[in-house]
């Protein structure tokens, strides 16, 4: 309902090169820019949209292909071991 700031569960599912379809938050939008090209996003509450994105998967009207590679170099670009753990240096460093 909220919205994530980063959700590991968009990440685990690009590791498998998994597209995801998911919603504005009411108050955190970072899942948004997270998601990017690689999925789908609809309006809060709006269930049948969600049902819409589903049907076209199945009926192969989207991409799959295309949202399955943005999805891998999304999470490949964003969690490469040094640029995380230069991310995490950084936050130490400004609280210092």
């Amino acid at each position: 309902k909220d919205g994530e700031c980063d959700a590991a569960v968009i990440s685990e599912a690009f590791t498998h090169s998994k597209p995801v379809i998911s919603h504005y938050g009411m108050f955190y939008q970072g899942h948004i820019s997270q998601i990017s090209n690689a999925g789908f996003i609809v309006k809060y509450g709006e269930i049948d949209e969600y049902a819409r994105i589903m049907q076209a998967f199945i009926d192969k009207k989207v991409d799959y292909k295309y949202l399955s590679n943005n999805a891998y170099e999304n999470w490949k670009n964003n969690n490469e071991p040094n640029l995380v753990a230069n991310k995490y240096l950084n936050i130490y460093r400004n609280l210092l």
